[in-house]
C-alpha cells in the first residue's frame, strides 16, 4: 500500500518497509517531501489491483481460508485515473476515478470466481468516512447526516457498505 497518496514518503510500503528509498526531492505534488525515482501517482491502483489479484489466486490455491485487506487510495485525493478510464464517465475526473474505483473492485471479484472461491467468501466494501464537505455545505451528499469527512457527527461516521457473498447475502 501507501502510507496516504496526496502525502509523503511518495513510494509503495510493503509490510513495516518502504518498496525502495525514496530519494527524489518532490515539489509536483501537493505536499513537498521524499519520493521513489520515477514515482508516478497514476500507477498506484493498478499496482495494488494487480497485487491483490495475485494474493487471491495464490491464496485460493492453498484450499486454506485468507483474508485480504485492500485498502483503495481511491476515489480520494489525489484524483488520477488511468487513460483507460478517462472521459469513461462524462463527469470529469472525478467520476472517471469514481469508474476506475469501481472497475477496481469487480476485477478481485472477478479474481475470487476464477479462483473457484466466490461462494465461499464475504466480501465487504466500505469507505473510511463520510463525504467531504465544502466550507458551509449543508447535506450535499451525506444526505439529511450532520456533517461529514473529519466530523464525528452521523454524516463523518456513518458511511455506505455493501456486503457481497453469493448465495448467502442478497
Amino acid at each position: 500500500g501507501t502510507c496516504v497518496p496526496n502525502y509523503p514518503p511518495y513510494c509503495f510500503i510493503e509490510n513495516d518497509r518502504t518498496v525502495g528509498l525514496p530519494s527524489e526531492p518532490s515539489t509536483e505534488f501537493e505536499f513537498p517531501g521524499p519520493k521513489l525515482p520515477g514515482w508516478n501517482q497514476e500507477n498506484i491502483l493498478p499496482e495494488l489491483i494487480r497485487r491483490a489479484v495475485r494474493y487471491v489466486e495464490d491464496a485460493a490455491q492453498s484450499k486454506k481460508p485468507f483474508f485480504l485487506y485492500f485498502p483503495l487510495t481511491s476515489p480520494h485525493h489525489p484524483v488520477v485515473p488511468t487513460p483507460e478510464f478517462r472521459g469513461k464517465s462524462g463527469a470529469g475526473d472525478y467520476g472517471d476515478f469514481v469508474v476506475q474505483t469501481d472497475w477496481t473492485a469487480g476485477a478481485v471479484l472477478q479474481a475470487l470466481d476464477r479462483a473457484g472461491v466466490a461462494t465461499n467468501t464475504l466480501v465487504i466494501f466500505t469507505s473510511d468516512n463520510g463525504p467531504w464537505l465544502t466550507q458551509g455545505e449543508a447535506g450535499g451528499s451525506a444526505g439529511p447526516l450532520r456533517e461529514g469527512k473529519g466530523s464525528t457527527w452521523e454524516g463523518g461516521m456513518r458511511e455506505p457498505a455493501i456486503a457481497w457473498w453469493p448465495g448467502r447475502v442478497r
